[in-house]
């Protein structure tokens, strides 16, 4: 895919994420358009990034949620070069609300 089509194509996406309104919306958007592994690969690594957030070790974010360490570093990385200094973690409050389990 050139260049060009690929930015078009990442910028649909985005604002299609974008215009949902509702934990529902981005449900339904996410199940419409991938598969279960793959939300759930998704979701991993945002837990991922909570679980470093909160200062929990590797060994444990990895026996918690069955992820491999190099999938840790990788979430460490982009977190570390800014790339997911996120409004993520700024939703950690949300999540603690959920009762996620450090």
């Amino acid at each position: 895919m050139n260049k060009n089509i690929q930015s078009q194509v990442y910028k649909i996406l985005y604002q299609v994420l974008a215009d949902a309104k509702t934990e529902v919306d981005i449900e339904l958007i996410m199940k419409a358009l991938m598969s279960e592994a793959e939300v759930m690969a998704i979701a991993k690594r945002l837990a991922i990034a909570v679980f470093l957030d909160k200062g929990q070790s590797y060994e444990h974010i990895r026996e918690t949620l069955k992820v491999s360490s190099a999938t840790i570093a990788n979430v460490a990385e982009g977190m570390n070069k800014g790339c997911v200094e996120y409004p993520i973690v700024e939703g950690v409050g949300k999540i603690d609300e959920i009762g996620l389990v450090y």
